[in-house]
């Protein structure tokens, strides 16, 4: 299977969860897609990526683990051609930049929204080591 790289953990906020958080917030934002935990924060733009909370510990050692963190590319705005195309191509932008094997079609909703915000949902592994 796919292995993501180990990765050294920030000095001074190892194995936590606001670390690997903003791990995965400036790969992100290195390929260029609109990164947010609140997707309010895009307008302008309609297209962006919400990272959510880590689901599972995915493996655990003395000085290493392996995070699985949820990243929802959503579009805030009702898609036509031209929409649904560039909310697929931040989804593989995102996929490439976090070493996510795939990413599927998925649902946003949000607490001002009753119907889902279109969405790719992928989920990032993150190994990191003390």
């Amino acid at each position: 299977g796919h292995q993501p790289p180990v990765r050294p953990a920030p000095a001074g906020d190892r194995m936590s969860s606001a670390a690997i958080r903003a791990h995965v917030h400036d790969q992100i934002t290195q390929a260029g897609v609109p990164v947010s935990l609140d997707p309010s924060t895009f307008f302008p733009d309609p297209i962006g990526a919400l990272i959510g909370p880590i689901t599972r510990m995915e493996a655990r050692t003395l000085d290493a683990f392996t995070v699985e963190v949820p990243v929802h590319v959503v579009s805030t705005a009702q898609l036509d051609d031209e929409l649904a195309n560039a909310l697929f191509d931040a989804a593989r932008d995102c996929a490439v930049a976090l070493g996510a094997g795939e990413f599927t079609l998925d649902g946003w909703q949000t607490s001002a929204n009753t119907a889902d915000l279109p969405a790719y949902l992928l989920e990032s592994i993150i190994s990191w080591k003390d």
